[in-house]
């Protein structure tokens, strides 16, 4: 049987540890050689050399027999220190340069122990967040195919001729909004509350629908926002933009455009810290961006028009800038704030809100 490709890599790792641990050892007693050399060469003269001043000074020889003494003293001495520093010496060294060995394999198997610990801790981490992300995509794609379906339940017209449906209602009422707020009409100027009370008219006439779209597109994002695929705060925030920018790819620019006008209203107050974190504005169309944005800055921080690159350039603040109805106006006050006449859309047919 062949060896499989990483247990080949490992008997030549242990081989490699082996013959390094032997070259190690052979190093540690060639230092203990050379020091024990090193005491016969130097070593010894010099302890010699105070052992023989040390009887010179200690016998003060007066007479031969006390010479005699003082020679003894000094041959027992030396004799002493021949044996200690001979085979001692060098046993000794041995044992030295053993244990300093036994201590460097134990730092390396202690280092080797603390890789392998960071790597089945990273391993172990990513299958966390693999598992994470696994239970995570069941529940968001059919979040996703429910957003998808409720779409569908949004016309613009009950004539066969002229319906739109789904993307195209919202694309069709977001055109509409926008042409009638890029021009003075019924000499009332364009504002962020004009807006508002457009859409609200326009919301006001399907609220089933439109309020069943928004409400499941804002569950799909809270629960993006909620999930925690990883520890890490920068890679979990990493991989939640990466399921806004699916979220979202199935938004048509009407879409959004209607979006971000349903945060300025009173039911939509919610979705603003969604809309800012996930930079859902990004892909207004470009008309709305020339004609709109200045109105649509009002309400929302530059994060919810910033791409995933410099999005968290951003800060993200959970709570809109504005007050939940701070754009709502009542048909009285738009009348008297606006201009505008009480009945104006009763006269508009749904055609015209294409």
């Amino acid at each position: 049987m062949n060896a499989r490709p990483a247990d080949v890599g490992d008997i030549k790792r242990d081989a490699r540890e082996n013959v390094s641990n032997v070259l190690l050892l052979l190093f540690f007693l060639m230092i203990a050689f050379g020091v024990w050399v090193a005491w016969g060469k130097i070593g010894f003269q010099y302890t010699h050399r105070l052992v023989t001043e040390y009887a010179s000074a200690t016998a003060k020889p007066a007479s031969p027999a006390a010479s005699a003494t003082a020679t003894d003293v000094t041959t027992a001495v030396g004799q002493s220190g021949d044996a200690y520093g001979g085979a001692n010496a060098l046993f000794a060294a041995a044992v030295g340069a053993f244990a300093g060995w036994a201590g460097m394999l134990q730092y390396k198997a202690l280092k080797r122990a603390q890789q392998a610990y960071r790597e089945e801790r990273e391993e172990n981490r990513s299958n966390d967040v693999a598992r994470r992300k696994e239970q995570f995509d069941s529940l968001f794609f059919q979040m996703l195919r429910l957003v998808r379906e409720v779409s569908q339940s949004i016309l613009t017209t009950s004539a066969p001729v002229m319906k739109r449906q789904g993307s195209a209602a919202l694309n069709a009422f977001a055109n509409t909004i926008h042409k009638r707020n890029i021009s003075e009409s019924n000499g009332v100027a364009p504002s962020a509350r004009a807006l508002a009370y457009h859409f609200g008219q326009v919301y006001q006439r399907r609220p089933s629908a439109l309020g069943t779209y928004f409400r499941v597109l804002y569950q799909t994002f809270d629960l993006i926002s909620k999930a925690r695929f990883s520890d890490n705060p920068d890679e979990d925030a990493q991989i939640k933009a990466q399921y806004s920018e699916i979220a979202r790819g199935q938004m048509s620019e009407g879409s959004v455009f209607m979006l971000a006008l349903y945060g300025m209203s009173p039911m939509g107050y919610h979705f603003v810290k969604y809309i800012e974190e996930f930079g859902l504005l990004e892909n207004l169309l470009p008309a709305h961006v020339q004609f709109q944005a200045k109105y649509l800055e009002e309400a929302y921080r530059p994060r919810a028009f910033a791409g995933i690159d410099t999005r968290f350039t951003h800060e993200h603040k959970p709570t809109p800038s504005t007050p939940k109805d701070f754009f709502f106006l009542t048909e009285a006050e738009a009348q008297q704030a606006l201009g505008y006449p009480s009945n104006q859309y009763d006269h508009v047919g749904d055609d015209e809100l294409m």
